[in-house]
C-alpha cells in the first residue's frame, strides 16, 4: 500500500478520537458525576438516579448552600470510601 494512505488513514484515525475526547470533556460535570454513580452501585440508571437525589437532599439539609457538584462529589466520595 501506499505511504500516504497509512498517513491519511492516521490522520483521520486522529480526528476521530480528539472528537470523541472534545465531547466526553464537554458533557456537563454534574452528568458526568452522575453517571459514575449509577455505574457504582450498579442499579439501572432510573433508579440510582432516584436514590443520588434522596442522598443529594439529605445533605442540602445538613451542609447547605454548596452547589450541587459539591454534593454529588461528596457523595461520591462517601460511595468510594465505604467500599474500601
Amino acid at each position: 500500500m501506499d505511504p500516504t494512505l497509512y498517513l491519511l488513514v492516521a490522520v483521520v484515525a486522529l480526528v476521530v478520537l480528539g472528537v470523541v475526547a472534545v465531547r466526553f470533556a464537554r458533557r456537563p460535570k454534574r452528568r458526568r458525576l452522575r453517571d459514575e454513580y449509577a455505574r457504582l452501585v450498579g442499579l439501572p440508571p432510573a433508579q440510582a438516579y432516584e436514590a443520588l437525589e434522596h442522598r443529594v437532599e439529605a445533605l442540602m439539609q445538613s451542609h447547605p448552600g454548596h452547589p450541587l457538584e459539591w454534593y454529588l462529589d461528596y457523595v461520591l466520595a462517601e460511595l468510594k470510601r465505604d467500599r474500601r
